[in-house]
């Protein structure tokens, strides 16, 4: 004779029951999160920027030289160097955005050679790269000379080309 296997009866709703049920749904939650953190990429690392392009450096004054250079497209601002004799780099200021091209660096002493490069900078976050930079630079003897011509006293670069003062008179002294 065939027993009748009796109805399954439902669980009672207690609360030890309901907190095993909650900690079984909260492992299994965990789990599956810990599977998709896993299975993202991780972050890509921040590509440097292109190397910029060096103009000639110019005469803007008895102390200073203004730098220049063409716009990288992915940089966010700039730090520019000098070249010293044995190859290392010794900044001497920043453009603060990448639209900004030249910087004028001032205090320097009359009558000696710099060579000056640039580096991009590509700022993201926390997360700063700089480009490479080039390692000849572009170098200029801080020369000048002052004529008088129609009364005014004005200054000359070593070229003969009349330079722009750091008063911001274009080459024009009093005497």
């Amino acid at each position: 004779m065939n027993a009748i296997a009796p109805a399954p009866t439902a669980r009672p709703r207690t609360l030890p029951f309901a907190l095993k049920t909650l900690a079984l749904y909260t492992s299994a939650l965990l789990a599956a999160m810990g599977a998709m953190a896993i299975a993202c990429p991780p972050a890509q690392a921040l590509s440097a920027p292109d190397q910029p392009e060096l103009s000639r450096p110019v005469i803007a004054g008895k102390t200073a030289i203004k730098v220049s250079w063409e716009q990288v497209d992915n940089a966010t601002g700039y730090h520019v160097y000098t070249i010293e004799e044995d190859g290392s780099l010794k900044k001497v200021g920043s453009t603060p955005s990448k639209g900004r091209t030249s910087f004028v660096v001032d205090g320097l002493e009359p009558k000696q050679s710099y060579t000056f490069t640039v580096r991009a900078v590509k700022k993201k976050g926390d997360d700063t790269v700089l480009s490479t930079w080039d390692e000849e630079g572009r170098s200029i003897k801080l020369a000048y000379s002052w004529k008088y011509k129609d009364g005014n006293k004005l200054c000359y670069d070593a070229a003969g080309k009349l330079i722009k003062d750091v008063d911001g008179i274009i080459g024009k002294r009093s005497k």
